[in-house]
C-alpha cells in the first residue's frame, strides 16, 4: 500500500502492547496463482513486525502441488505480524534475480488459515495484483484490499510543482475520513487490533513518498531558507505529520504499526530539511526527545538508528546515549542489533582471494581511503548501486592513488562469482574484486559484521578505522564523494 497524502492523526503518548509473549502457533496460506507456470516458485516473507528490508527475513519457498496450490505453513512465536508474497524470477541473460510482488504487506494473527486466489497483470505503475481471500482470518485481508483499492482510485497524489496546501487538505482528508468510516462500519468479525492496523497501514505507509514530494516541491520552487514560502510549507508539514486529526491513535496498539513509527520520523526528518536545508542529526534527536515520551519515543529512536542509520561524528554519541537511556526490551534489542554499525573500530585484517587466486590482505590498503562494497551475483539492488553510484564515483577517483575501491562477493561458488564479474553489472576492473573463497555468507568477513542482506557499503579511513557503515551517504554519489574528500583531508 503506497498511500497517504496528508494524514492528520491524534496520538496519545502512552504505550502498551508487546510482542514478547510467545504463542508457538502457526499461520497457513494456500495460494492459487492464475498465471503460474510449471516450475514457478513463490516466496512468503513473514515477520513479527513491519518490513524494512526483505533481505533480513528468510522467506519460505514453495512450488505448486498436484492441485496447483502453493501451500505455506509457518510456525510463529508471536501473536501478530505481517506477511508479503513474492514471485521468484531469474533472468539467465542478465544473471539478475527479481522478486515481483504478488500480495502486498498484510497483517496476520496467530491461527490464520487463508486461501488466496491471486492474478496479476501489467499496468502503467507496474504489476497490479487482484486478490481474493477466504478462510479463517480472511475478513481482515479482504477489508484491507477493498479499502486500499478505494484509496488508489480516488486519492490525489502530491505533484512536486503544485501548491501542497491544495493537494494535502480538503479532498484527501475528506477521502481518508470516508475510508476510515468504511473500515469502522465493516460488519465482518475482525479484531479491534486488525481494524486499527488496517487504518494505520493504509493511511500512514506513505511517509517517505510524501516527504520526497514535499522536499522536491521546496527545491523546485527555489524557496530560500527562512523565506515566508518556506516557513509556510514548514507549518503545513508540521500539521500533516504532527499526528492529530483523522484517526485517534490507540497507544496500546501503535507498537504493532511500523508505518506509524516511520511516519512520525519522516515528518521530523522533513522539518529538518525545511529548517536547515539538510539533515540536522542533533536537532532531529532533540526533537524526538522533546515531543515524545516513554516507549513511543524509544521506538522512534530505535527505528531511526536501526533502519535509517545516521552518519558523521554524532552517530556514535547519539547511539550510546540512546542505548543507555532506553528501557523497552524490544527497543534495546533493536539498538543492539546494529551496535556494529555505530562502533568506531578497526576494520579487521581479512585476507581473501582475487580472480587469479592471489590472496589479498586488507592491511595493504592502510594509508588510503577504502570503499568496500559487499554484493552477490543475482542481486538486483547490488547492480543498481554499482550502476547509479559506485561506477561514477570510481571514475571520479580513477587517477587518485589515495582512494581505493574493494568489492567482496558473497557468492559461494567461484564460477558464479566470475560470471557475475564478466557481466559488468556489479563491479569493474577499477576495483579490487575479492570473494569469500567458497564460504559464502558463512565467511568471517560477513558473519563478523552481521551482514544478512546486500548490498552493504563501508568507508574506511587511512588508519583502517570504519567511519561509515551502511549509512545513507554511501548510497548517494555526491554525498559519497563528499565523505571521501573529508577523510582524505584528515
Amino acid at each position: 500500500m503506497f498511500l497517504l497524502l496528508g494524514l492528520l492523526i491524534n496520538c496519545s503518548i502512552s504505550y502498551g502492547a508487546n510482542l514478547n509473549s510467545a504463542t508457538h502457533s502457526k499461520i497457513k496460506l494456500t495460494v492459487f496463482f492464475k498465471e503460474a507456470k510449471p516450475g514457478d516458485t513463490l516466496l512468503l516473507y513473514v515477520s513479527p513486525r513491519y518490513f524494512n528490508s526483505l533481505g533480513s527475513i528468510k522467506p519460505q519457498a514453495q512450488t505448486a502441488n498436484s492441485q496447483g496450490a502453493f501451500v505455506f505453513e509457518v510456525s510463529i512465536e508471536f501473536p501478530v505480524g505481517f506477511w508479503q508474497l513474492r514471485k521468484l524470477e531469474y533472468s539467465a541473460a542478465s544473471n539478475v534475480k527479481s522478486l515481483p510482488q504478488l500480495a502486498e504487506k498484510y497483517f496476520w494473527e496467530a491461527g490464520d488459515d487463508v486461501v488466496l486466489n491471486v492474478s496479476y497483470t501489467p499496468s502503467a505503475a507496474g504489476l497490479k495484483s487482484i486478490c481474493k481471500f477466504k478462510g479463517k482470518g480472511a475478513a481482515k485481508y479482504n477489508l484491507l484490499y477493498r479499502a486500499d483499492s478505494i484509496m488508489n482510485k480516488s486519492v490525489a497524489f502530491v505533484n512536486a510543482n503544485h501548491d501542497p496546501y491544495d493537494e494535502l487538505s480538503g479532498k484527501n482528508i475528506h477521502l481518508m475520513r470516508l475510508v476510515a468510516k468504511y473500515i469502522d462500519n465493516d460488519k465482518n468479525q475482525i479484531s479491534d487490533l486488525a481494524r486499527y492496523i488496517t487504518k494505520t497501514e493504509l493511511f500512514m505507509s506513505g511517509g517517505l513518498g510524501l516527504g520526497i514530494h514535499l522536499e522536491r516541491y521546496a527545491k523546485n520552487q527555489k524557496m530560500a531558507l527562512g523565506s515566508t514560502e518556506r516557513i509556510q510549507l514548514l507549518n503545513i508539514v508540521r500539521d500533516i505529520f504532527a499526528v492529530r486529526g483523522v484517526i485517534p491513535i490507540d497507544s496500546t496498539k501503535i507498537y504493532f504499526s511500523g508505518s506509524a513509527i516511520s511516519y512520525i520520523w519522516y515528518g521530523i526528518q522533513l522539518e529538518s530539511f525545511l529548517k536547515f536545508d539538510k539533515t540536522n542529526t542533533q536537532w532531529i534527536y532533540d526533537q524526538i526527545k522533546e515531543r515524545y515520551t516513554g516507549n513511543l519515543r524509544e521506538q522512534i529512536i530505535a527505528y531511526w538508528l536501526q533502519y535509517k542509520r545516521i552518519d558523521g561524528e554524532l552517530a556514535n554519541p547519539i547511539y550510546q546515549d540512546a542505548l543507555v537511556k532506553t528501557k523497552s526490551i524490544d527497543a534495546i534489542a533493536q539498538l543492539k542489533s546494529v551496535e556494529h554499525f555505530y562502533a568506531k573500530k578497526q576494520f579487521a585484517n581479512y585476507s581473501l582471494p582475487n580472480a587469479e587466486d592471489k590472496i589479498i590482505s586488507f592491511s595493504q590498503f592502510k594509508g588510503k581511503v577504502t570503499f568496500i562494497d559487499f554484493w552477490f551475483t543475482g542481486c538486483a539492488a547490488c547492480a543498481s548501486l554499482f550502476k547509479n553510484v559506485v561506477s561514477k564515483v570510481e571514475e571520479h577517483y580513477a587517477k587518485d592513488s589515495l582512494v581505493v575501491f574493494v568489492t567482496v562477493s558473497a557468492d559461494k561458488y567461484k564460477d558464479k562469482w566470475l560470471s557475475g564479474l564478466k557481466t559488468g553489472l556489479y563491479t569493474s576492473d577499477l576495483a579490487t574484486n575479492l570473494y569469500t573463497g567458497g564460504d559464502g555468507f558463512m565467511h568471517p568477513i560477513i558473519r563478523d559484521y552481521k551482514l544478512s542482506y546486500m548490498p552493504v557499503a563501508m568507508l574506511v579511513d587511512a588508519k583502517g578505522i570504519i567511519r561509515y557503515f551502511n549509512t545513507d551517504n554511501l548510497y548517494k554519489e555526491s554525498e559519497l564523494i563528499k565523505a571521501i574528500e573529508e577523510l582524505k583531508k584528515e
